[in-house]
């Protein structure tokens, strides 16, 4: 078996429904990178992608730099079709170009803005069109909502991804007198509480900055997570970009 059969074999089986078997592009769970690179310091980039013409342009700069890619979706909701039209796109691009490096797509970061019956049901429907589409990681954005309300939130919206053993990110919820890391750490373990299995923690540079990067508040934050079993994505929000 070559390597690249290998990582094949490690593709989420909603990649493969969607993709088929003879697919040979790595779309990979981003949980399977970091299995693998636990012991290496490292950063997986995840880009977000407006339109698809970027494509070509981004899998040849990490096959130039032999790299892995994570692809995000930013709007995986706005139709009923925008999700697999994604997966579909990064795919036809991949194979196109023999793209044998693994990648990971993302969907979202999608907004959770209340913990309405009627709102969380209509976005539980819309995740489960994500993962049917191919994604096998999804990021929730929660800075809407407190920290018991995001709790809530997550909990009715997760079985999707937890049906199909898929990746979860979320962001903090909103900062009370406590602080950031106090959000944090409320919130992983009221999900924990809940075995809600959390794969990423999404902070948004913004709030580690005053006027420069906190790096004692970068560090809280990281090891609040690790205590958690959770890895720290930091978003950039001038491009979108998370790592």
């Amino acid at each position: 078996m070559s390597v690249l059969d290998k990582v094949l074999s490690l593709r989420p089986g909603n990649v493969v429904a969607r993709v088929g078997p003879g697919s040979r592009v790595p779309l990979l769970d981003p949980r399977e990178l970091l299995r693998a690179l636990e012991s290496t310091p490292m950063a997986l980039p995840c880009l977000p992608v407006l339109a698809k013409g970027a494509l070509p342009g981004l899998l040849g700069a990490a096959r130039a730099e032999d790299a892995v890619l994570g692809l995000a979706c930013p709007h995986p909701l706005a139709d009923r079709g925008a999700s697999e039209r994604f997966v579909q796109a990064v795919h036809a691009a991949a194979q196109e170009a023999g793209h044998t490096r693994p990648l990971f797509l993302q969907a979202g970061p999608i907004r959770v803005t209340s913990t309405d019956a009627d709102v969380l049901d209509a976005l539980q429907e819309g995740l489960f069109r994500v993962v049917d589409a191919g994604f096998a990681l999804v990021s929730l954005d929660l800075s809407r909502l407190t920290s018991y309300e995001a709790v809530e939130a997550v909990n009715a919206l997760v079985g999707p991804l937890k049906e199909r053993e898929l990746s979860l990110e979320v962001s903090p919820p909103q900062v009370s007198s406590g602080g950031l890391v106090d959000a944090c750490e409320t919130l992983l373990e009221g999900l924990s509480q809940w075995q809600v299995p959390v794969r990423f923690l999404r902070v948004s540079d913004a709030r580690l900055e005053d006027g420069e990067l906190d790096v004692e508040l970068l560090r809280q934050v990281v090891e609040t997570a690790a205590a958690k079993g959770v890895a720290v994505a930091v978003d950039d929000v001038s491009t979108g970009a998370a790592g």
